[in-house]
């Protein structure tokens, strides 16, 4: 078997953005833009964009009450169920 019979095309996959900017830039804007996006809010600024345009979000993520770490790793499961999509 020659390593040409095992050449493909890779299976499609979640992809997962970041974006940075300071306030006002149009980042939740940008992301509204994209397919089927899911925010995961550190802050409330969803307001900016109109309802029936609105993204599916989890709540904010606090670190009241929990440590930073526990907050690290909710985002991991958030992301790791995201994947499943």
């Amino acid at each position: 078997m020659s390593m040409l019979d095992k050449v493909g095309k890779p299976a499609d996959r979640s992809v997962f953005v970041t974006i940075c900017g300071d306030s006002g830039m149009g980042k939740t804007t940008l992301a509204a833009t994209f397919p089927k996006p899911i925010v995961i809010r550190a802050e409330d600024g969803l307001q900016a964009i109109p309802s029936d345009k609105r993204p599916d979000a989890f709540p904010v993520l606090t670190t009241f009450g929990i440590s930073s770490r526990l907050c690290f790793r909710k985002i991991t499961i958030i992301k790791r169920l995201l994947l499943t999509r």
